[in-house]
């Protein structure tokens, strides 16, 4: 092989080289990217127009009452609601209304809340499916909501059971 031959074969290898290392550099930063960016809940802040959108899409309305002043609630949102797992459960089987104490006394007057942080699952039409009082780990709270959803559904397989005698 000649000196002309060896100085081509290693350009191309490098080539490789510098090609796939570029690639993995890319992907790599494309994992760690993805790992910062956590789903996150979409709260509602009108309750009004979350109650038109829990109608329409047929899903139960989850109630979230905090205050600024919450030491419990800031530890919901470091290690509850940003978990992965709750995030995307929510955000796919509810409408999440977060309601803050002070500004909303009538409503968590009208639903007993007396405390924070307090979530209160309602059915589209009102009814009361569940509460979760206090801080709660994640695990937990995908229980709790999932035997939620079951409940509401088996209102709804009720109601149209009502309907049809």
């Amino acid at each position: 092989m000649n000196a002309k031959s060896k100085t081509i074969r290693s350009i191309a290898a490098l080539s490789v080289v510098l090609v796939v290392g570029t690639s993995l550099f890319a992907l790599g930063r494309a994992v760690v990217g993805s790992q910062v960016a956590q789903p996150k809940i979409h709260w509602r802040k009108n309750l009004s127009a979350a109650h038109d959108e829990a109608n329409r899409d047929d899903k139960p309305l989850l109630l979230v009452f905090d205050a600024d002043w919450c030491a419990y609630c800031d530890k919901m949102e470091s290690t509850t609601y940003c978990d992965p797992t709750l995030t995307t459960y929510i955000n796919n089987e509810f409408v999440p209304v977060r309601l803050d104490l002070e500004t909303n006394r009538r409503t968590a007057k009208i639903l007993s809340v007396d405390r924070v942080p307090y979530s209160v699952a309602l059915s589209k039409n009102a009814d009361l499916l569940g509460r979760v009082v206090g801080h709660i780990g994640p695990d937990s709270y995908v229980e709790t909501l999932t035997r939620v959803r079951e409940l509401d559904e088996r209102i709804d397989r009720a109601r149209l059971a009502a309907a049809r005698r």
